[in-house]
């Protein structure tokens, strides 16, 4: 099976949970059987953009997460 443009999916999307919007994220993984250069990339509507040297190798998971409170994110999704 060939696949077509990047491999990176978004695997889950935590938006508007119990607790505010410090318990925000966004769940990509590489989907592809090599690693992706990230370098640049952004999404809209989300101030986010990858800086350069940021990579996801073959079936890794990255979480984008609201900075707003780290520290209750960490308390709440440990790990």
């Amino acid at each position: 099976m060939a696949l077509l443009g990047l491999p990176i999916r978004f695997t889950e999307v935590m938006y508007q949970p119990v607790g505010g919007s410090s318990f925000e994220y966004i769940e990509l993984q590489n989907i592809g059987l090599t690693t992706v250069d990230m370098s640049g990339y952004s999404f809209s509507g989300v101030t986010y953009v990858f800086p350069n040297g940021t990579t996801l190798a073959p079936g890794a998971v990255m979480v984008i997460a609201n900075n707003g409170s780290p520290s209750a994110f960490a308390g709440r999704y440990p790990g």
